[in-house]
């Protein structure tokens, strides 16, 4: 009977093997996205920890993922270096799809949004709510 020492290592990999459990299943379902905690701390450390578990991801997940900062508060999403960190992984995926909703995410959500509402145009305006509508529609 061997006994195996848990190194500090081991008890992290196993923190994110549990992670990534609970994101998975809670992703499995049709028309699923993330749900991310919306004040700093809390969304912080979730995206932290997606960061880490990214490359062990499947398509279907990171594209979810993508689509909750679609609905992730404003304050929140412009505030945190981990949702940068985290798109440009996104944006170097393996998968294509993975990799053009990154973009989308990263030009018309986090920078278009921000942009739009500082902006007068009317027009910037309509686009940024067709994208919310459509993407409430989508999720919801």
């Amino acid at each position: 009977m061997s006994s195996k020492s848990h190194t500090p290592a081991d008890q992290n990999q196993q923190k994110l093997d549990v992670i990534l459990t609970t994101i998975e299943s809670k992703l499995r379902n049709t028309y699923s996205y993330i749900k991310f905690k919306n004040n700093d701390e809390g969304a912080s450390e979730e995206l932290k920890n997606i960061c880490l578990i990214w490359p062990r991801m499947t398509k279907i997940v990171k594209m979810r993922v993508l689509i909750g900062f679609f609905l992730l508060n404003m304050e929140v999403r412009s505030n945190m270096e981990e949702v940068q960190r985290l798109l440009e992984s996104a944006v170097e995926d393996d998968d294509e799809w993975v990799r053009v909703l990154s973009e989308i995410v990263r030009e018309k959500v986090l920078l278009g949004v921000k942009n739009a509402e500082e902006d007068d145009d009317p027009e910037q305006k309509n686009v940024i709510r067709s994208i919310r509508a459509t993407s409430e529609q989508i999720i919801n």
